[in-house]
């Protein structure tokens, strides 16, 4: 448990130097995970362990709460999955969230492709949760 730590800590310093030097601003919070303001969005950034030794970093936004399931919304999903290169949106059922995100390799991150994971989220996040609101109902995350 302690080895996991540790690789989690080094990933979390690796992170924000690309970070630092990527964006500049950005916040920490309490569990290690970093916060992106972009626009109506907002990116989190959060290292992980995944299994014995390894590690990843998912980086997704919250767009919308209280979106009511509906067909047309699960179809709009699957649609727009299929055209995205990076990222996909998912729905939480629990608390009638849609999210978008996109899992890095912790032992494979670099800045590159941190910072353009970073970057298409943060557009796409922007872009679609007034979409979403505007199609079928609910809030945008930023508004709770």
């Amino acid at each position: 448990m302690a080895d996991a730590l540790a690789i989690l800590n080094i990933l979390r310093d690796k992170i924000a130097g690309y970070l630092t030097e990527g964006l500049g601003n950005f916040e920490q919070d309490s569990e290690g995970d970093f916060l992106i303001e972009y626009e109506t969005a907002r990116i989190m950034v959060c290292p992980r362990t995944w299994s014995e030794g390894k590690t990843i970093v998912k980086v997704f936004s919250i767009t919308n709460l209280d979106v009511p399931e509906s067909p047309a919304l699960f179809e709009f999903i699957a649609k727009e999955n299929f055209r995205l290169l990076i990222g996909h949106f998912s729905y939480d059922e629990d608390n009638l969230a849609v999210w978008l995100e996109h899992v890095l390799l912790g032992e494979e991150i670099n800045k590159e492709s941190l910072m353009t994971v970073i970057t298409t989220i943060a557009i796409l996040a922007d872009r679609f949760d007034n979409v979403i609101k505007q199609k079928f109902g609910g809030i945008l995350y930023t508004e709770a």
